[in-house]
């Protein structure tokens, strides 16, 4: 049984995304996958009503009224599931998390190995510039830390690239940034789709609204009943879904040759 988490101390950097993206790809294969949503918050996982993610705060409110956030709720959940399971951990939570897993020389880490489950940590290093040096030194930490641990880096280039405008060098860099990190599995390349010259022209973002504002998968966001009522003034009366279709099916395919292959070294 594999646990998946998707973890930073950043809020913002693509996690949500990623989960979206992670969960679609393995149950398009058939395989059998518990999401589970940290948050109460309705801007994450759980917002994609079609993934069926499980909600599972991990707050608890202490006499003096303020929160506190317990992974044990978590951990026990890990060990009651018989199935992969994708978390997304809320970002306030991650200091906790972290404590929790070296808590006792790395205990819940040694009990997750008897019982045959294994831990790949996924951190999402964002563009914005703002939240870039916090993700990297949430991703150093963790490479530091578990060093036994399968970790997976997603660049995520939304808004802007990671490091540069070349994205085809970021992930050498971060593999050289991270060298002589055993746990270090995979950098997982997300394409700067925003400004991709791969696919059609997309003046009007229909691409990007579609992805992140519309709280659907790629399965229904290609469903052509979707489209049906829709027309755009400029292709002279023919539904939109001629365009955008084109648009998302190249887009998925490119995220699908990315999520193989994070698969391969973390599946």
């Amino acid at each position: 049984m594999i646990i998946h988490v998707i973890l930073s101390s950043q809020k913002g950097c693509g996690k949500t995304f990623i989960g979206w993206l992670f969960a679609q790809y393995i149950r398009k294969y058939g395989q059998r996958l518990s999401i589970i949503d940290t948050s109460n918050n309705t801007n994450s996982i759980s917002r994609f009503k079609y993934l069926n993610a499980h909600i599972l705060p991990l707050t608890n409110t202490k006499e003096d009224g303020t929160l506190v956030y317990d992974c044990q709720k978590l951990f026990d959940r890990i060990l009651n599931t018989h199935n992969d399971m994708l978390i997304e951990l809320v970002a306030d939570a991650y200091q906790n998390f972290v404590f929790n897993l070296k808590k006792d020389d790395f205990a819940i880490l040694k009990e997750f190995e008897e019982r045959e489950l294994k831990l790949v940590l996924h951190v999402p290093i964002s563009g914005n510039d703002y939240f870039k040096n916090e993700c990297l030194s949430v991703a150093n930490n963790l490479l530091n830390t578990f060093t036994k641990t399968d970790v997976v880096v997603w660049l995520n280039h939304y808004p802007d690239p990671v490091i540069n405008d070349r994205i085809a060098s970021h992930t050498d860099m971060i593999c050289n940034m991270f060298s002589d990190q055993g746990s270090l599995k995979h950098v997982a390349n997300l394409p700067m789709f925003t400004k991709s010259e791969t696919i059609t022209d997309d003046t009007n973002q229909f691409l990007i609204k579609s992805v992140f504002e519309e709280n659907k998968t790629f399965s229904e966001l290609l469903d052509p009943d979707r489209y049906k009522e829709a027309v755009d003034s400029e292709l002279n009366g023919y539904p939109l879904f001629i365009n955008s279709t084109y648009q998302l099916s190249f887009i998925r395919n490119d995220f699908d040759k990315i999520l193989e292959s994070v698969c391969q070294v973390a599946v």
